[in-house]
């Protein structure tokens, strides 16, 4: 099934967002954050005074307009506790990215590199819209069992078995508007649904997806009648663009398999698969260049060699995301015209070269899964003003962004004055 790409007139985004290099100039900057720094800024044992006056002043900056902080799927799953035991820290991380970014968010990692594939392969001139202001943070939701399509039908089984009972269509009507006080399900409903056998595959269904207590009333309500199939998708997804919500359900959830947590996993995993069955070439290549028996005459054949390496493994992570949405179009042939229209993809796969091409210098270094995670935050870089890296990243998310517009940062203290200068700049004051 072909995927709507982000920003198209059918996917209706609620704000849309150009590129760096093509933004309007008063535009305010719009900033990514590393997710250390979340975690650095919401750990309240271990914050300093210079912490504390860091956290306000980024604060002030968002809640005044001056700059636009903006969190993505990859912060959420990163954030989300694998454990009990780190639970309340994801909360107080979940907290602070909430008061930071607001409703300001990027569309998820697989939907902006499918988008920037079909602008590709359709030779769209349009950029990517890939900041909306409703917190849709999440992959569409087409295909996905959301709690309403799980409980189809539920209406037809429960309104036969009152019938069963000899209740005429106006008494069950009557029953069913009496089912709710203040918002909850009456006791005696539920003692009846529990005498029905149908509490319990109700209650499963509930526990399975992060609904807040008024979105779960209206899934209640669908069940009950009283309430649209398309009120009750809009409550779930209610629920899923609040972080400081989904972070309490994953607390008492990190190790269930719900629907919702493949919903979410698969997409980014399934992408990531291809695109390391892409790259796992090159890296044995590379480490096999660091063995000691090795010539130094291999590893300087590899560094001469490293642009068309580079450019080749580009249009293969090109073609393995564009099998997924459009099958049937032809090969991309081209690195340059993936560099030009794909710069999320592009910004991601060089970041990860760079990495490892660390493992052919003088003082080598193997590339590790926290250089490929974050390559996957990199994808987002272009799409904003202002990125925050680690030290050793920023080198190489810098590099591989160059020209896009976007300023790469190494530390989070160098921010405010970063900001505070972008804010006074005359090209945005204009």
């Amino acid at each position: 099934m072909k995927r709507k790409r982000a920003g198209s007139a059918q996917s209706k985004p609620t704000a849309t967002h150009q590129p760096p290099n093509k933004q309007p100039m008063s535009e305010v900057p719009t900033v990514y954050l590393d997710c250390s720094d979340f975690s650095r800024l919401s750990d309240a044992r271990r914050l300093t005074i210079d912490l504390r006056a860091l956290r306000g002043e980024l604060l002030a900056l968002s809640h005044s307009g001056a700059a636009m902080f903006v969190f993505s799927m990859v912060h959420i799953c990163e954030m989300s506790p694998l454990e009990a035991s780190s639970a309340d820290h994801a909360s107080a991380r979940a907290d602070f990215l909430s008061d930071l970014c607001g409703r300001n968010a990027l569309v998820s990692f697989d939907q902006l590199l499918l988008s920037e594939v079909e602008r590709l392969a359709h030779l769209e001139p349009t950029p990517v819209h890939a900041i909306t202001t409703d917190a849709t943070w999440f992959p569409p939701t087409s295909g996905f069992i959301s709690p309403a399509r799980a409980l189809e039908g539920f209406q037809l089984t429960l309104d036969a078995k009152l019938q069963a009972h000899g209740m005429n269509h106006a008494a069950r009507r009557v029953m069913m508007r009496r089912a709710f006080k203040n918002g909850s399900l009456r006791l005696e409903m539920r003692q009846m649904l529990i005498r029905e056998g149908l509490f319990g595959a109700l209650d499963e269904v509930f526990e399975q997806y992060p609904m807040r207590p008024q979105d779960a009333s209206v899934l209640w309500r669908y069940v009950m009648g009283l309430a649209t199939c398309e009120a009750a998708e809009a409550a779930f997804l209610a629920s899923l663009r609040d972080p400081r919500w989904m972070m309490r359900w994953f607390k008492g959830h990190h190790a269930r398999l719900s629907p919702l947590v493949t919903w979410l996993r698969e997409p980014s995993a399934a992408l990531a698969e291809r695109i390391a069955q892409v790259i796992m070439p090159a890296q044995r290549v590379l480490r096999s260049a660091q063995r000691p028996d090795v010539a130094q005459q291999l590893r300087s054949e590899l560094l001469v060699r490293w642009d068309e390496m580079r450019e080749q493994i580009l249009v293969a992570v090109a073609n393995a995301v564009r099998r997924i949405s459009l099958p049937d179009s032809p090969d991309v042939t081209e690195a340059r015209l993936v560099a030009a229209r794909c710069p999320g993809l592009t910004a991601m796969v060089d970041s990860v070269m760079l990495a490892a091409r660390d493992a052919l210098g003088q003082h080598p270094r193997e590339l590790t899964a926290n250089d490929v995670r974050d390559a996957m935050h990199a994808v987002y870089a272009p799409y904003v003003s202002v990125f925050r890296a680690d030290r050793y990243m920023a080198q190489h998310v810098r590099r591989a962004t160059a020209g896009r517009g976007v300023i790469v940062a190494s530390t989070l203290e160098e921010l405010p004055m970063l900001l505070n200068h972008m804010g006074r700049s005359p090209a945005r004051t204009a």
